[in-house]
C-alpha cells in the first residue's frame, strides 16, 4: 500500500471510529495544510479542490496562504510569500539590534534596514487564466 493509500485509509478508519462512537469528543485536528513551492503549484492544488478560496496574508508573515472550509475542516494551501508577491522596498529605518560579535554583554548596534511592503495579486486563479 502506498503512503497516499495509507493516508486515505487512516482518514477512513478515523471517520468510521467517530461515526461508531458519537459520544467521542471532537478533536481540534481539523486543519489540513498543503505546502507549495510555487504559485503554479498553488493554483494546481487549489483547482484540484475546487470551491471558493480566501486569501490570507499578515504583516510579519513569510507566507501567502489560500484557505477554504470543507465542512468544519479548514484547508490551507501556502507558499513562501516571495513566490507569489512582489517585495517592494518603500524606505529604510534605523534600528538597534544585538551585536553578534560581542556575545558577553550583548550591546546594541545601530543598523539601517529596509522597510518592505508586499504587493500580492488579488487572485492567483485570475492571473492563471481561470
Amino acid at each position: 500500500m502506498s503512503s497516499h493509500e495509507e493516508y486515505i485509509a487512516g482518514l477512513r478508519e478515523y471517520a468510521d471510529l467517530l461515526e461508531a462512537n458519537p459520544g467521542l469528543p471532537r478533536t481540534t485536528g481539523e486543519y489540513f495544510c498543503w505546502p507549495c513551492t510555487s504559485s503554479e503549484q498553488m493554483v494546481a492544488t487549489v483547482r484540484l479542490f475546487g470551491g471558493q478560496w480566501d486569501k490570507r496574508t499578515s504583516e510579519g508573515s513569510d507566507y501567502f496562504t489560500l484557505e477554504r472550509f470543507i465542512g468544519p475542516h479548514r484547508i490551507s494551501v501556502y507558499t513562501a510569500r516571495e513566490n507569489v508577491c512582489e517585495r517592494v522596498v518603500i524606505g529604510t529605518e534605523t534600528v538597534e539590534i544585538p551585536d553578534p560579535e560581542l556575545v558577553a554583554d550583548v550591546p546594541l548596534v545601530t543598523v539601517e534596514q529596509d522597510v518592505v511592503r508586499w504587493v500580492c495579486p488579488e487572485s492567483l486563479l485570475a492571473d492563471a487564466g481561470s
